[in-house]
């Protein structure tokens, strides 16, 4: 009953994967303590929590990203791929999406009309409405257009060629082939998709300071727009 519990997912961090073996752990601890099993869990197969420093990126960098992806589609106008790559990127920064909220999100979430997309997947399995600006809903609504008549029928808003949902390789490989194309001379920075995310909160953060406004009080709001629960 236990083992099924102790196979690691493909989608699954370390952190993650210990946090919930830790739990499980417990739950043998107490299972032992009142004499209804005699297993107790063994973690020390546990892999090694990895480390990461968020890498929070220059704007002459985020404009070199997203102009190579751009340029790209440009070269190649009937490519969905890269009209997709040049426009997946760019709206899990403006939104501060997680990286799977940006490719898994559906058509029906996305209102045009009133300038939000609804996040249904995601970390914490709570659904969230995040709001866009303008110049985000008019660069969705030119993509849209083209995408419909491509994949008229997948559910998803970036679609792979069978219909159905990119996965993370996708995301993460055209990411850093852009980077290692952009990059400055020299660097051996170390960049995830998901320090788009960072960057996001870390622009808005200095954004609401450089206004007056006191960060500290603002931290809730973002927050809940970023769908963290605490």
């Amino acid at each position: 009953m236990t083992m099924p519990w102790c196979i690691r997912k493909k989608s699954e961090k370390s952190c993650s994967y210990r946090k919930r073996m830790s739990v499980l752990r417990q739950f043998t601890l107490y299972l032992y303590g009142i004499k209804a099993s005699d297993f107790i869990l063994d973690t020390s197969f546990l892999p090694k929590v990895e480390t990461y420093t968020p890498y929070i990126f220059k704007d002459e960098e985020l404009v070199g990203l997203f102009d190579y992806f751009v340029d790209q589609s440009n070269k190649d106008m009937g490519s969905i791929d890269k009209r997709e790559l040049s426009v997946v990127y760019r709206l899990i920064f403006f939104l501060g999406l997680r990286p799977n909220e940006g490719r898994e999100i559906k058509l029906d979430d996305v209102h045009l009309e009133d300038s939000y997309i609804l996040i249904r997947r995601n970390k914490t399995h709570n659904e969230r409405i995040v709001a866009m600006s303008d110049d985000v809903a008019s660069m969705l609504r030119g993509y849209m257009e083209h995408r419909l008549k491509v994949f008229p029928e997948s559910e998803y808003l970036f679609p792979n060629r069978k219909g159905g949902c990119h996965d993370r390789k996708w995301l993460t490989d055209n990411f850093l082939e852009a980077w290692n194309s952009i990059k400055p001379s020299g660097s051996i920075a170390r960049v995830r998709v998901y320090d788009l995310r960072h960057r996001f909160a870390t622009t808005l953060m200095m954004k609401i300071a450089d206004e007056g406004m006191d960060p500290y009080s603002f931290i809730p709001y973002m927050s809940a727009y970023m769908g963290h629960i605490k």
